[in-house]
């Protein structure tokens, strides 16, 4: 499974490397129109954000498996949380064509008591998750709250019309080093690791992942 993991990050590690050492050397170049500079540098910029979302994975999976993960809560609102990620990613869904919503029960509390830096990680990858695999109809995020024991907990369901996972492989979509195809995973990209890292922030939160 690590060989696998390997392989899978050594090439998302070379595709964004491979990009920025080519357009600085596009840059280099005499004579450059202001538009292809323009592009070049956006090239540069998207890339170097890819490869640093990328070291952020594996440091995170690192610090929490090594127990170092510090986590630093607070009162958030969670409507006005959820509502900051669905603008956030509202753009990169709009552009396959895909509405994204997001609808709150009535009864929601005006604040709870979270880290709201790993809540939003954890809610931007799994958004994020299901943009990058749905290819027509939408996404919906629905916030409700879930009765205890031992208390009530609030509720995130981010519900798609993607292509879906076998119920034989969603044990296994939470385990770091593992991919449930690593074709897939070359076709749409991604190192397999995000929802190794939100399930664990989630316990981490006192809640789960499923």
């Amino acid at each position: 499974a690590k060989s696998v993991f390997v392989a899978n990050v050594s090439h998302e590690i070379r595709t964004p490397m491979t990009a920025i050492l080519g357009y600085t050397d596009v840059l280099a170049e005499p004579g450059l129109g202001e538009a292809e500079r323009g592009e070049a540098i956006e090239t540069l910029r998207r890339n170097g954000r890819q490869l640093l979302a990328l070291i952020n994975d594996i440091l995170d999976l690192s610090k929490i498996e090594a127990g170092a993960m510090e986590l630093r809560t607070r009162e958030v609102s969670p409507t006005a949380l959820v509502r900051q990620v669905v603008t956030l990613l509202r753009d990169r869904s709009r552009v396959r064509g895909n509405p994204l919503d997001a609808e709150f029960a009535e009864d929601l509390p005006q604040v709870v008591w979270t880290d709201p830096v790993r809540l939003q990680q954890i809610l931007v990858n799994l958004i994020g998750n299901a943009i990058k695999f749905t290819e027509q109809g939408g996404i919906r995020v629905s916030v409700s709250v879930e009765p205890g024991p031992p208390a009530p907990r609030i509720r995130f369901d981010v519900i798609d019309s993607g292509i879906g996972i076998a119920d034989a492989d969603r044990a296994r979509i939470f385990e770091p080093f593992s991919q449930v195809d690593a074709s897939e995973s070359r076709r749409y990209g991604g190192t397999g690791l995000g929802l190794a890292i939100s399930l664990r922030l989630a316990r981490s939160l006192g809640g789960d992942l499923t």
